[in-house]
């Protein structure tokens, strides 16, 4: 990064770490009038804000035709970047499935949001999240996962792994896929060199480099419904093709600017 890029990064994750301050700050007083992890629009409306909060700080801007649902909807998705929860839970407020990431302020902020937290490394829990998933897409809260398994460089999708889509069978929760993907602009990298995310590069310099960068778009996209009137592992077969054609139109549209 260029004096100007460091500038802009220091200057952006220190507006991060104010905003999540807020955050706890204002996630404490609301759970004394709501349950911030809870199903309700007050809930909803509070996470909302809370992600869109973040990702301002962080200079992402967000193009995107989604909008909340009123009934309890399981979202799946592809996964290239640790923004892509923050994108869709800015734009329908619903909690999310994520790894525990061994930090106690994140970690305890997402469980106040509601998220189903699973043990990074292990399946022996995921059972359990599957049956948290199933719990609160019954108590009607809309839930999304993202059954990659893992981010990755893209551009391709990687195979949607059907645990979860168990939740929405239980449930009788309609499936709704989206399609995540970034643009970034001249002179910086394209998003499956600069905003895709693995593991192996250390968060902090990733979330670095991203705030360094002028406008970074998160675009989110319905690629269809599919009714949970089949097995898991079909469900997961038909939200990936829907995810992967969406995508593929999307590069297309790319290209044309």
């Amino acid at each position: 990064m260029g004096p100007a890029e460091v500038l802009r990064s220091s200057f952006r994750l220190a507006a991060t770490v104010v905003a999540l301050g807020l955050i706890v700050a204002a996630t404490s007083v609301a759970s004394l009038a709501f349950n911030p992890g809870g199903v309700s629009t007050s809930a909803v409306r509070h996470r909302r804000r809370c992600y869109a909060l973040v990702l301002a700080s962080l200079g992402i801007r967000l193009r995107s035709q989604v909008q909340p649902r009123d009934k309890a909807v399981l979202y799946v998705g592809n996964h290239p970047s640790w923004l892509d929860g923050l994108a869709v839970g800015a734009l329908t407020g619903v909690s999310s499935v994520a790894y525990e990431r061994g930090w106690p302020v994140i970690d305890h902020l997402m469980r106040s949001f509601g998220t189903v937290m699973v043990a990074r490394g292990s399946t022996s829990g995921l059972p359990a999240a599957v049956d948290g998933v199933s719990t609160r897409l019954k108590a009607g809260g809309s839930v999304v996962v993202f059954p990659e398994g893992d981010t990755s460089f893209g551009p391709g999708v990687l195979p949607f792994r059907p645990a979860f889509f168990q939740s929405a069978v239980d449930a009788r929760a309609a499936v709704t896929a989206l399609a995540v993907s970034y643009r970034t602009q001249p002179p910086y990298p394209s998003p499956d060199r600069s905003i895709h995310w693995v593991d192996w590069t250390p968060f902090l310099v990733h979330a670095a480099r991203i705030a360094g960068m002028r406008g970074v778009e998160a675009r989110v996209e319905e690629a269809g419904a599919i009714v949970p009137d089949r097995s898991r592992k079909e469900l997961a077969t038909s939200a990936e093709r829907l995810v992967t054609e969406r995508l593929s139109r999307l590069q297309k549209e790319t290209r044309r600017y």
